[in-house]
């Protein structure tokens, strides 16, 4: 129901935003420590190989999503 209400272009930035934000979190508390390369590294590994598949198992009718019980916030459907 809610993504046929908002564009496409939309939903993509709001979902583009967290994968952002996630690994800017962890990289947060080693920045002087890390050169920016490793940095770009860290975070393309991390959106590949840990975001994208909990992302699936959670929103993309993945084995969390389709448990009983696990929910993902109030406002997710």
């Amino acid at each position: 129901v809610l993504f046929s209400t908002i564009p496409e272009i939309l939903f993509v930035a709001f979902r583009i935003t967290f994968a952002i934000i996630t690994p800017a979190l962890i990289v947060g508390a080693c920045v002087e420590g890390i050169k920016f390369g490793g940095v770009m590294l860290f975070a393309g590994f991390w959106l590949k190989f840990v975001y994208t598949p909990v992302c699936y198992w959670i929103w993309g009718d993945g084995w969390l999503g389709l448990r009983p019980g696990i929910t993902t916030g109030p406002t997710v459907q």
